[in-house]
């Protein structure tokens, strides 16, 4: 089987189909773009992105979404397969948009990766010489602890799935195979409530937080009855043996997510080694925590010749702040949402960990708070959101006596530029990890050492 799109159009904003001028052609695979989409080059020297498409293969295919710079192409036939093409083992692969490299051996999805992250260096930051080590494995499938499944129609007839490639459409599934087993246990249960769910909830989250069964759902902006839309939620949560659930409302563009209705225990335990913390329905976690404590432990490796200070930038519930106070005399974390500092004060307080302080502030405010002096041979981590850090926290950065940073990044060209802001430091080493497997996405942990640093 080959991934190919259900039609010849590409939906964008969910109100506007382009096939204008389609037309019929023979390609030559020249390469992967970061999406993991074929990139060819038509006769007319246009570049065209392909959907499913492989390096080193020639492919029939539709030309349309003509934009000024390149077009999109539809896969039609591959005429000279590659040799690193598989079976997508997923049925509902050639439609869902939640994995793009499935039909691509595993052992390549790593190389294209790898040479992702050094395109990004080059192209960004101008970084051609950068030690970059292969990218660390991960088991394939079932490793997922989150999986979002959206709803679309009425009570009279709905859907429950994932989002369509390229589109806002939804695809009706019944398995997930790179989600977690206790997660693939209930997507078709789930199934038998979401008529019922449809008019309250646009999308529910199924998370495994430790060994706790969590939902979450996503209210619909209109939502008007609260105490039915609770109700339904509480039949499927029960019919799921779910240890809790939680309702979400999206409030407006303005306005941030907040729970309106929780059910359960307030928090929920999670281990990394001999370190735990604790997390609420809606905390951010890594979603394969298989590798994200191989990424933890490569962090807490990092050589330092002073163990005074460390720095956490984006701690969350603070698993890795936890880790670090190990070896420093004095470690500080700081994030903005004030819910996991008190789950990670908690956890602290609990583990008897006397040399860790947490702050609800957010970089760069919340270099100035407690002890957080970034004096010479001092650590940060710093572990962003997928839209990187602000110029502010860097600038600070720099300025401060730090020795060492450790950026750890979900988005290679993101991560490519703040590093191109960070010249009083030097790169030493680049370590990827596999933590989305038969996607596109790509973590990454940076070394970074301030030049002519003193030793």
């Amino acid at each position: 089987m080959v991934k190919v799109a259900s039609d010849i159009s590409f939906a964008r904003g969910g109100t506007k189909t382009v096939t204008t001028n389609s037309t019929n052609c023979v390609v030559r695979i020249q390469g992967l773009s970061s999406a993991g989409q074929g990139v060819a080059r038509a006769e007319d020297g246009k570049v065209v992105f392909i959907e499913g498409a492989l390096p080193d293969e020639t492919c029939l295919i539709r030309r349309h979404y003509h934009k000024r710079t390149f077009d999109r192409g539809t896969l039609l036939e591959i005429v000279t397969p590659s040799p690193d093409r598989i079976e997508p083992r997923c049925p509902h692969y050639s439609e869902c948009g939640g994995c793009q490299l499935q039909h691509l051996r595993y052992s390549e999805q790593l190389v294209f990766k790898h040479t992702r992250i050094r395109e990004a260096f080059s192209r960004i930051a101008g970084f051609s010489d950068v030690p970059i080590r292969p990218v660390m494995p991960s088991p394939q499938w079932e490793y997922r602890n989150k999986l979002a499944l959206t709803l679309e129609g009425t009570d009279k007839s709905s859907l429950m799935g994932m989002m369509k490639s390229a589109s806002h459409e939804t695809v009706e599934i019944s398995d997930c195979l790179i989600a977690s087993p206790a997660i693939r246990k209930v997507i078709r249960p789930l199934k038998q409530f979401q008529q019922k769910l449809t008019p309250f909830f646009e999308k529910i989250h199924i998370r495994l937080l430790g060994d706790s069964l969590v939902l979450v759902f996503d209210a619909r902006r209109k939502l008007t009855n609260l105490d039915v839309a609770e109700s339904a939620a509480s039949k499927a949560a029960q019919g799921l043996g779910a240890q809790g659930f939680c309702i979400n409302s999206l409030g407006s563009a303005l306005d941030p997510p907040r729970i309106v209705s929780l059910h359960g225990p307030d928090s929920y335990r999670i281990s990394y080694g001999n370190i735990y913390s604790h997390c609420g329905a809606t905390s951010f976690l890594q979603v394969n925590p298989a590798i994200a404590a191989r990424l933890y432990e490569a962090v807490d490796m990092i050589e330092t010749s002073n163990r005074r200070l460390a720095l956490d930038g984006y701690c969350g519930v603070g698993i890795l702040t936890l880790m670090l106070a190990e070896k420093f005399e004095s470690v500080i974390g700081l994030d903005s949402d004030r819910k996991a500092i008190r789950y990670a004060i908690q956890a602290a307080r609990e583990q008897s960990v006397q040399n860790v302080s947490f702050y609800d502030e957010p970089l760069p405010r919340g270099l100035g708070k407690g002890q957080c002096d970034l004096a010479s041979q001092s650590m940060v981590v710093l572990d962003p959101p997928r839209g990187g850090c602000d110029e502010e926290t860097l600038h600070r950065i720099t300025l401060s006596g730090t020795d060492t940073i450790a950026m750890i990044s979900c988005h290679p060209a993101t991560l490519a530029r703040d590093l191109s802001r960070l010249d009083a430091f030097e790169i030493e080493e680049v370590l990827p990890f596999d933590m989305f497997p038969q996607t596109y996405h790509i973590e990454s942990l940076v070394v970074l050492r301030r030049r002519n640093r003193s030793t």
